[in-house]
């Protein structure tokens, strides 16, 4: 009989693409196991929650022994992941400079640039793009997004996200792209680093009585 491996999971489960994942990895256990999995849903895109991650997900982790991680986390929490000492598969939002492991990432010029050239195939002449200045792969697609926009002729606006550390993170936020999304010339096309930041821009739009997509694609 085969060893019963325990793989850890942590995935937003939120996320249509974090569930397709799991149904791939559970699949690929179906054939090839038996698999017993841990599997731990966590926002990755907040840090507020770190000091729950380290309090308990990661003793609680460590009691469980597994012989395997497969995660969709920041850096911060992939480092510690990896300090189990364990085989580890990492996602695209670790950054793959300082953690030499295996990791599935985004070709993200490749995603900016369809962007780009589907909204300059459209005629637009105004351009903007929203993402997350304190994630490696968002800047990546911005700094993409914004050479292909400039090699037609054109200039991109781009979100100045504050820094912004009180409990009100999202409603402060929001009220920062209210204004932005106003102070854009018009009609304007834009890119979102990804469907979430997508959700929040409209959500702005609405709130500042702007028609998606007459005057914001």
């Amino acid at each position: 009989m085969k060893k019963l491996l325990r793989v850890a999971l942590f995935f937003e489960t939120s996320a249509i693409n974090d569930r397709k994942l799991m149904r791939g990895i559970a699949k690929y256990s179906r054939l090839h196991g038996p698999w017993l999995f841990y599997n731990k849903r966590h926002p990755f895109y907040m840090t507020q929650g770190h000091s729950i991650w380290q309090q308990k997900v990661l003793p609680e982790l460590k009691a469980w022994n597994p012989d395997g991680v497969i995660a969709h986390v920041n850096s911060r929490k992939a480092k510690e992941l990896l300090s189990f000492g364990v085989p580890t598969i990492l996602s695209a939002l670790v950054e793959p400079e300082y953690l030499g492991s295996t990791y599935f990432a985004d070709d993200n010029a490749a995603i900016a640039t369809m962007a780009a050239d589907y909204l300059l195939e459209l005629g637009f002449k105004n351009f903007a793009y929203c993402g997350y200045h304190h994630q490696f792969w968002s800047n990546e697609r911005c700094e993409s997004f914004v050479s292909k926009i400039a090699k037609a002729g054109f200039k991109t606006n781009v979100y100045a996200q504050p820094n912004l550390r009180s409990r009100g993170f999202m409603q402060e936020d929001q009220s920062f792209l209210i204004h932005w999304v106003k102070s854009l010339p018009k009609p304007v096309a834009g890119m979102a680093c990804n469907d979430a930041r997508a959700q929040q821009v409209i959500d702005a739009c609405k709130l500042a009585s702007l028609n998606v997509t007459e005057e914001v694609a």
